[in-house]
């Protein structure tokens, strides 16, 4: 448990840190088109409701595995992918095909990192039961 509670303080730390960004960047890289600041709002919540979201997974999730800390540091690393869209789509004329190729590569990188890791959660269940059994 006291692994766990160490992981969700890493991500709420993160949370924090990721709306401060987003309020400091408001005045810093501001994005000028509507359509553009829509695409960044939309992948700001995204991130955000992950990081929430696999917090509470872990809170809730009776067994621990080491797994669960690589989860927390995708999840962690995955709210750069709004910090690289606003770069992509600040100013007056926004790059579409670069904001495009940042959220497929970070959303197709999560995917599989997260059943990379459901995966070997699998794995480590079954290697478990098996030592149980002999």
């Amino acid at each position: 448990m006291k692994k766990r509670i160490y992981l969700v303080i890493i991500m709420a730390i993160t949370l924090i840190f990721s709306v401060i960004l987003w309020t400091m960047f408001d005045g810093i890289l501001p994005i000028e088109n509507q359509r553009a600041w829509n695409l960044y709002l939309i992948a700001k919540l995204v991130s955000l409701a992950l990081l929430v979201g696999i917090s509470v997974y872990l809170l809730l999730k009776k067994e621990f595995f080491q797994n669960d800390v690589v989860l927390t540091l995708i999840t962690v690393v995955f709210q750069l992918a709004p910090v690289l869209l606003r770069l992509a789509l600040k100013g007056d004329s926004p790059k579409y095909a670069l904001a495009a190729i940042i959220s497929f590569l970070s959303i197709t990188t999560y995917f599989i990192g997260f059943v990379l890791l459901d995966l070997s959660n699998d794995k480590i269940k079954k290697t478990k039961e098996e030592n149980n059994n002999i």
